[in-house]
């Protein structure tokens, strides 16, 4: 009865290779992303997970484990497969490419001349934003390297005029993705070329362009909030004033949690960039007479949280003695 239970087994399998490699997926996929996530480590874990969904592919439904027949799966059908495919191999060669491309620009220091570049010519809050906007089409290469790249460089010429690092986020992820999808010259449009088959895959790409809604429209509405400076969500809370609040709630304001930030944060006086003078004033010249809570919250002062308090009042008696 056994004996004819695994013939059974045997046929079934046979006839179903496509659920087994589902069955693979399912087991693997939340493998690698639960050890991407403890380990903080993206490649070995994604390694792990092909190799636990190389197993289970090589031997589910079998009797008895078959390491060799697992090791030929992941490398046989797997590795040398993927290889040796002239699609994939054309992708690999073009993805090299824009990576020496990308280490010219960084050993040349591009990127940092045109932040240097902004911060010496950049005047106004509108103009901050488009010189990210600016960098961010520039980099049309890739969209990881273009969201690494214009962060850092832009952060120090936006945090100058004031724009929150949530419009700054904004910006970048708004311009990262639909500017390398409409780029003719990124690792999608290598991407979109091996896909397809059997027809000149940078052709249906190109092609592919006037009508990927998605892209033109957030470029059309990302410049559109930057040039009527319309904020909403967190990057409208961000930038709001002493005197926002006041002109909002008038004598309804009873409480503040008085700390300073860069420009915004829970951070210990003289941590941040805020003029400590100046809040003091703005609250004295609205009449405000409710609370002021020093509340330091942030992971630098998780093991020693006295030292906030200390440096705040530190930060007090000094502007005391000023005055």
């Amino acid at each position: 009865m056994s004996q004819i239970c695994m013939q059974h087994f045997g046929h079934w399998y046979r006839r179903n290779t496509l659920l087994i490699s589902i069955y693979s997926i399912i087991f693997s996929m939340p493998a690698a992303i639960i050890l991407a996530l403890v380990t903080k480590e993206v490649y070995s874990s994604l390694f792990i997970g092909i190799v636990i969904g190389g197993l289970f592919y090589g031997n589910i439904f079998q009797q008895g484990f078959s390491f060799e027949k697992s090791v030929l799966h992941i490398f046989e059908d797997g590795l040398v497969g993927v290889l040796s495919d002239p699609y994939n191999v054309g992708i690999l060669i073009f993805l090299v490419v824009l990576g020496i491309m990308v280490s010219m620009m960084n050993k040349a220091g591009g990127s940092a001349a045109f932040g240097q570049w902004a911060g010496r010519h950049i005047k106004t809050r509108i103009g901050a934003q488009l010189s990210a906007v600016l960098l961010g089409m520039l980099i049309f290469i890739d969209d990881y390297f273009n969201c690494l790249t214009v962060g850092s460089v832009m952060r120090p010429v936006t945090d100058k005029h004031q724009v929150s690092r949530a419009k700054l986020a904004y910006i970048i992820d708004a311009t990262a993705a639909p500017i390398c999808i409409i780029a003719p010259i990124s690792s999608w449009a290598a991407a979109v070329t091996g896909f397809v088959e059997g027809e000149d895959g940078f052709a249906v790409f190109m092609n592919a362009i006037p009508y990927n809604y998605y892209a033109l429209l957030t470029i059309i509405a990302m410049l559109t909030m930057v040039l009527f400076k319309i904020d909403f969500g967190a990057m409208a809370r961000v930038n709001n004033t002493i005197q926002d609040y006041f002109d909002a709630f008038g004598k309804d304001v009873i409480h503040t949690h008085f700390v300073d930030g860069k420009p915004t944060g829970h951070l210990a006086w003289s941590d941040g960039t805020r003029d400590l003078k100046q809040d003091l004033l703005d609250l004295e010249a609205n009449g405000y007479d409710g609370y002021l809570s020093l509340e330091s919250a942030n992971s630098r002062y998780y093991e020693k949280p006295w030292v906030a308090e200390e440096t705040t009042l530190k930060a007090f008696e000094k502007l005391g003695k000023e005055d």
